[in-house]
């Protein structure tokens, strides 16, 4: 999950270039279509066969996360990043609680406790405004919603299908939808663009690949919480890669998410 939580944020890196010059649903897009196409070459490369067991479920995943991303990069765009970050990784919470109702997963006190840190962390590390009184803010939990729906719907998933076939479904899916918006303003990416396209793409479906092995082997809620390492490894990278300036709340904030998420992993195992 740590390791996803990496590639997650390195493709925020590309998907922030990519933003800059092309439309968020046309990146979104890519994405997924790009993704698709090296989770198809790497099954046939290692000679996988594509094999789908309850394929609805696995549809349906792919619909939320299309869902929860799209309704993402709507709040990002009506609200201060550090705020639709913010809100947008309350999702551990939906997940914990989702969890407990239809995977029958125990919801401790620790869990609950180590949640309420790590988003404590998280907050010190974006930074926000406390700018929520809008539409984007509604977009923003919704999104956070949707991701948990679809966390543990790939817990459910990764039981019985393998990763890759997880991937490319979602591919598939996420793809067809975001077509009818982007052929509505296509925007033809040039020159660096579409490396930052093809880069996004790549690290996004080793992130998503990674993420589901963590589901199937940690429980739902403890999977959920080490994604709140990914503002961590996002807020590190802008300032490697971006030229951001680190604060003082980026290391507390650090120190806070790391610290929940080891003593919540700690010795847990999937039921």
């Amino acid at each position: 999950m740590v390791a996803s939580s990496l590639c997650f944020a390195t493709m925020g890196v590309f998907v922030k270039l990519a933003s800059a010059a092309l439309p968020f649903y046309e990146v979104a897009f890519f994405r997924a279509f790009g993704g698709g196409l090296l989770a198809i070459a790497g099954m046939a490369i290692a000679r996988q066969p594509f094999k789908m067991d309850r394929p609805c479920v696995l549809v349906w995943r792919g619909v939320l996360g299309w869902g929860a991303l799209t309704t993402y990069f709507l709040a990002i765009s009506r609200l201060p990043l550090g705020d639709a970050v913010l809100l947008n990784y309350t999702s551990p919470f939906f997940t914990a609680l989702l969890a407990a109702a239809m995977l029958g997963e125990q919801l401790t006190a620790r869990t609950l406790g180590c949640l309420a840190v790590a988003t404590a962390g998280v907050a010190c590390v974006v930074g926000p405004t406390g700018s929520f009184l809008n539409g984007g803010a509604a977009a923003a939990v919704l999104s956070a919603f949707l991701a948990a729906m679809a966390y543990v719907t790939v817990k459910r998933a990764a039981a019985t299908n393998e990763p890759t076939v997880i991937v490319v479904v979602f591919s598939i899916v996420a793809s067809l939808l975001s077509i009818p918006p982007m052929l509505w303003h296509f925007t033809v990416p040039v020159g660096p663009q579409w490396a930052w396209l093809a880069a996004a793409a790549f690290f996004g479906t080793v992130a998503q690949t990674l993420m589901t092995y963590g589901y199937r082997l940690a429980r739902a809620s403890t999977a959920s919480v080490l994604t709140l390492t990914t503002p961590l490894a996002a807020a590190v990278l802008g300032i490697l890669c971006l030229g951001a300036v680190p604060t003082i709340g980026l290391v507390v904030g650090g120190l806070l998410i790391l610290g929940a998420g080891v003593a919540l992993s700690w010795r847990d195992k999937a039921p």
